[in-house]
């Protein structure tokens, strides 16, 4: 069923191409969104006649995206650097933001006791 219609999709654009000298952003935008959303997803998992090909298990680094083992979260010790450094930085905005919204939320209170 999905090869039929990423052939059928296929064969649209190939005519479309034809058609107009080549493929226009015009032209691809014009086509059917379900259609040209099924030729992308299919042509991303390397559609072979009827069989998908296999990849191994695996994941991919939360910084790069490479891909890394099923046990790993970083593809070297960079990625796991810049990581924790990105992460370091959060916790730090966000510990300054804390302390701002107390400020702004008590300030006028402490200010309005004192004097």
């Amino acid at each position: 069923m999905r090869l039929e219609l990423f052939l059928k999709c296929e064969r649209s654009l190939r005519r479309i191409s034809s058609e107009t000298g080549g493929l226009s952003k015009r032209v691809i935008l014009s086509l059917p969104a379900n259609a040209c959303k099924t030729l992308f997803t299919l042509a991303q998992r390397y559609v072979v006649g009827d069989q998908m090909t296999e990849t191994a298990p695996h994941k991919h680094c939360v910084v790069c995206g490479n891909a890394v083992g099923g046990d790993e979260n970083f593809c070297d010790e960079l990625c796991e650097s810049k990581f924790k450094s990105a992460q370091r930085r959060q916790q730090l905005l966000f510990a300054a933001f804390i302390v701002l919204m107390a400020l702004i939320l008590f300030l006028p209170s402490l200010l309005k006791m004192i004097g």
